[in-house]
């Protein structure tokens, strides 16, 4: 359930977001193709790698998207809240890309780490509103130009609508441990 107030679905931005922009935020599993270009439905651009989504008004040079559900996209532009908006932490933990690993400490042979010594790091939670999110993309949208987060506007498992000049997205939280 959303917040009790109308919500009023997100407007066109005056601006748009470059191509070259919105493909940082595309995934990169080779087992889920389609989410590794921006794609396009009706009037909008939108680029995700299925924790985060960013969209912005129509690029016409990106295609209409036929691999993408466009239900499950709709749905989530659909359940997109209006505020109340606050501002990114301060601070945001840095984000390890990989970590030692704990099974073999680093000196291997192990099935954990396939005797490479070293795992992938996991995020670090930081708690806004009544949410907790990840390190690791709270610094990949913390660039977007005046990013705001709704984290209060939704239950506290439900995605994070953002917005900044140029478009808005969602944001999947993180369980607590």
């Amino acid at each position: 359930m959303l917040a009790t107030n109308p919500t009023p679905k997100p407007q066109h931005s005056k601006n748009v977001m470059k191509l070259e922009d919105l493909q940082k935020f595309c995934g990169t599993d080779e087992t889920r193709a389609a989410l590794m270009r921006p794609f396009s439905i009706g009037d909008r651009t939108f680029a995700t790698d299925g924790c985060l989504i960013v969209w912005s008004n129509r690029i016409p040079e990106v295609e209409e998207s036929i691999e993408v559900p466009h239900g499950k996209v709709n749905a989530i532009v659909e359940s997109w809240v209006d505020g109340p908006w606050l501002d990114l932490p301060k601070e945001i933990p840095a984000h390890e890309t990989s970590v030692t690993c704990g099974d073999c400490d680093g000196i291997g042979p192990c099935e954990n780490c396939d005797s490479t010594g070293v795992v992938e790091a996991k995020a670090k939670g930081v708690k806004m509103g009544n949410k907790i999110l990840s390190n690791k993309y709270l610094l990949r949208i913390a660039h977007l130009p005046n990013i705001k987060l709704a984290a209060n506007s939704t239950r506290p498992l439900e995605a994070c609508p953002i917005k900044f000049d140029g478009g808005f997205g969602a944001l999947m939280p993180m369980r607590e441990n």
